[in-house]
């Protein structure tokens, strides 16, 4: 199968090798694939009734982009990943009882927007020709840098504060034990939508993964 051919089928499991090794960059011609795989997969694995899932999408060039020190690949892999969160989110709102977990394994690069030789004056740039925020990276490989949790939908609560990156698993997991023991016993969480309230619980998991550019990545939905 391709991914042109997905939208054909309407059950898994399927399949899909879209490359020898890796794809293009966004840059490079891959053009809409990521936003469209979520979409697809999204449809294909809610087919399943009320099964539940876990599903893993990764934005992995943003990491690439800060391994090569490049600002602009890091930026449009980011835009492109944005796009796949928007699909996910729209999902967990029209879907009840779906969790979508945003994060990364860490931060590459250690990319920071420093000012360039600006002055300040009660938080405002001062007018000139030099303010103006600049891309520095500090290094080629990973960093220690604390990597955001973005959590949204059904038992979203549960991720709040500062974490080891293990507890995303452990809090992950107690969410499936909670809504399998509410399933066994016929009690039925209330449909919360976006709403993060604690006492909800998801059976459907979004794990949307990338390669945080310190702390700087920021939905638009």
């Amino acid at each position: 199968y391709s991914l042109d051919t997905l939208a054909a089928l309407d059950k898994s499991p399927v399949g899909i090798l879209l490359a020898d090794k890796s794809l293009p960059l966004v840059s490079q011609g891959r053009g809409d694939m990521l936003p469209r795989a979520t979409d697809q997969a999204l449809r294909l694995l809610s087919a399943n009734g009320d099964k539940g899932f876990f599903v893993m999408i990764e934005g992995s060039h943003i990491d690439n982009g800060g391994h090569d020190n490049n600002a602009e690949t890091v930026l449009s892999e980011i835009r492109d990943f944005d796009a796949a969160v928007k699909i996910a989110l729209d999902f967990a709102d029209r879907t009840p009882g779906t969790l979508v977990i945003i994060t990364g394994d860490h931060e590459t690069g250690g990319m920071t927007l420093p000012s360039d030789e600006n002055k300040f004056d009660m938080g405002k740039l001062q007018p000139g020709d030099k303010n103006r925020a600049t891309v520095q990276f500090s290094t080629k490989g990973h960093t220690a840098c604390l990597i955001p949790v973005y959590a949204y939908g059904a038992g979203a609560a549960r991720f709040s504060g500062f974490m080891d990156n293990t507890d995303t698993n452990r809090r992950s997991t107690t969410s499936v034990i909670s809504q399998n023991s509410r399933r066994r016993n016929n009690i039925h969480s209330p449909d919360i939508r976006h709403k993060a309230e604690g006492a909800n619980d998801p059976l459907l998991f979004v794990f949307l993964r990338h390669a945080s550019p310190c702390r700087c990545y920021n939905p638009q939905y």
